[in-house]
């Protein structure tokens, strides 16, 4: 799998925390119960993904950091 980049939309972020409990490494909620990155993660991207997956209000979008095609969710056409 291609390297990810991470973009959150916080303000949709509803504090579920099924992205921190499947990519511990990657996700946690700040001070104010949003999602966050956790910086220098090393983790796999399938990981990611499923962190990203789990999120029901897609509050998280993967991109392919060489091409900078989203790779999750599916853009719609």
């Amino acid at each position: 799998m291609a390297r990810l980049r991470i973009d959150l939309a916080k303000t949709k972020c509803r504090s579920f925390g099924n992205c921190t409990k499947l990519a511990p490494e990657v996700f946690a909620l700040d001070t104010e119960k949003k999602v966050s990155v956790i910086e220098g993660a090393s983790v796999p991207g399938e990981t990611i993904l499923k962190g990203a997956k789990s999120c029901p209000y897609r509050v998280i979008a993967l991109f392919d950091e060489d091409t900078g095609e989203q790779v999750f969710p599916p853009v719609r056409k």
